[in-house]
């Protein structure tokens, strides 16, 4: 995914440095994301039992994936090319 990332952003942005600077910035998002749900989502529900931590934990870090997924992916596409 970063390959494809990476040249998309390659065409968008004006210089490497800029390139290099959201792509970290993405890297980044999308594993920050996923645990800030997950900690959004465990800090509001009390359970008292393993199974359903655990099955708490997984569902709201999927939802942080998409979530995260679907902002970067709207974002690049209406993204404009700065003309070079």
């Amino acid at each position: 995914m970063m390959k494809p990332l990476r040249g998309v952003l390659n065409h968008l942005c004006p210089g490497s440095d800029a390139t290099s600077f959201w792509m970290s910035f993405t890297t980044v998002m999308l594993y920050v994301t996923p645990l800030l749900f997950t900690l959004l989502f465990l800090g509001t529900v009390i359970v008292t039992d393993l199974i359903n931590v655990v099955r708490t934990a997984l569902a709201a870090s999927l939802f942080g994936s998409f979530a995260a997924l679907l902002v970067v992916g709207y974002q690049i596409a209406r993204a404009r090319p700065v003309p070079r």
